[in-house]
């Protein structure tokens, strides 16, 4: 019988609406999320969760795979095979995974400027409503 599998209860960021299925599950250690390809599905480890540039990097994966087609497993071997005959860690330098990583940082980048412009924003409101506070306490006082 085969078990049934437990969908991600955090958030997904878009995944899920774009009709990626996206379940818990252990993964190795030190993975923090991963693509099954004959699935087409994204797998995420409980303990470490899922950010928005994490998910961007397993959905490049899915784009790969549906850029190559039935060719995208023998096409990643050999892609592979050729990155550790040059010695190289297959994880981070192989051309799919520099790929990931370079959409996986821009989304990071994005995600800093964001949190960066709501963080002056939120200043700014600050600044002007104990400014409004202060003239409406010397407004009271006369």
């Amino acid at each position: 019988m085969p078990s049934k599998k437990k969908q991600y209860p955090g958030p997904t960021f878009g995944l899920r609406t774009m009709g990626i299925p996206v379940y818990e599950k252990e993964l190795e250690r030190g993975v923090n999320a991963a693509v099954f390809p004959l699935e087409r599905a994204v797998y995420v480890s409980p303990k470490s969760g899922l950010t928005a540039s994490r998910a961007e990097h397993e959905l490049t994966h899915l784009r790969q795979l549906a850029r190559y087609g039935i060719l995208s497993l023998p096409a990643a071997g050999l892609q592979n095979i050729l990155t550790i005959l040059r010695r190289r860690d297959v994880a981070t330098e192989s051309p799919w995974e520099l790929e990931a990583y370079e959409r996986q940082a821009k989304t990071e980048r994005r995600e800093k400027a964001e949190t960066k412009a709501r963080t002056a924003q939120y200043a700014a409101d600050k600044r002007r409503a104990g400014r409004a506070r202060s003239t409406s306490e010397k407004v009271s006082d006369k």
